[in-house]
C-alpha cells in the first residue's frame, strides 16, 4: 500500500513540475525580454503607406517598459509636450482630455511565445477602464541590443494603425 501512495505522489509531482515548467518557460528570469526598457521611438503606419510619429504621443514620445522575471510587466508612455494644467487639483475638461490622450499606461502579467515571436500583455491595471482584464499581443524582435514591438491598435482618432515601438535596455 505504501508503494502505491509513493507511486501516486511521484506521478502527481511529475505532472505538477511539467505544468510549472510549461508556465515558467515563457517567464524565465534569463529570457532576453526581462529588464527595464526606455523608449527610443514610436512610429505609426497608416493604411495608405505613410509612416509618421505617433498621432497621440507625438514625435518626442517618452516611455518605460518593464518585464520582470516573475511574469509581471508595466508600460508607461507619454507625450512630453502636453501642456500644464492651470490647477492640477481641478483640471478643465479640455485639460483632462489632453492629459489622457497624450498618455498611456497599463500593468499586469505577460507571456512570451518565443517560437511565434509574440509577447502577450494581460492588463490588470490600465489608464483606460475598458482595457482592464483585456490581453494584447505584440510581435517582438531584437535588433542588436534593442527590443522592437509591433502592434495594431486604434488611435484616438478612430483609425486602425500599425505601430512600431523601439526600446533600449536600461538594465
Amino acid at each position: 500500500m505504501k508503494n502505491g501512495y509513493l507511486v501516486l505522489a511521484l506521478i502527481a509531482c511529475t505532472v505538477a513540475l511539467a505544468a510549472t515548467a510549461r508556465t515558467a518557460e515563457s517567464k524565465k528570469p534569463g529570457h532576453r525580454i526581462v529588464g527595464t526598457w526606455k523608449l527610443v521611438s514610436i512610429t505609426a503606419h497608416y493604411p495608405d503607406g505613410r509612416v509618421l510619429a505617433d498621432p497621440d504621443l507625438g514625435p518626442s514620445a517618452k516611455g518605460y517598459l518593464v518585464y520582470d522575471g516573475s511574469g509581471h510587466m508595466c508600460a508607461q508612455l507619454m507625450n512630453p509636450n502636453r501642456f500644464d494644467w492651470r490647477n492640477p487639483n481641478n483640471p478643465t475638461p479640455q485639460e483632462a482630455t489632453a492629459g489622457v490622450v497624450g498618455y498611456d499606461a497599463y500593468c499586469g502579467t505577460y507571456e512570451v511565445h518565443e517560437s511565434d515571436g509574440i509577447v502577450v500583455h494581460h492588463k490588470e491595471l490600465a489608464l483606460v477602464p475598458n482595457q482592464v482584464t483585456t490581453s494584447v499581443a505584440r510581435r517582438f524582435s531584437f535588433v542588436g541590443d534593442r527590443l522592437v514591438l509591433k502592434l495594431m491598435e486604434t488611435a484616438h482618432s478612430g483609425e486602425r494603425l500599425g505601430f512600431t515601438l523601439t526600446w533600449e535596455r536600461v538594465n
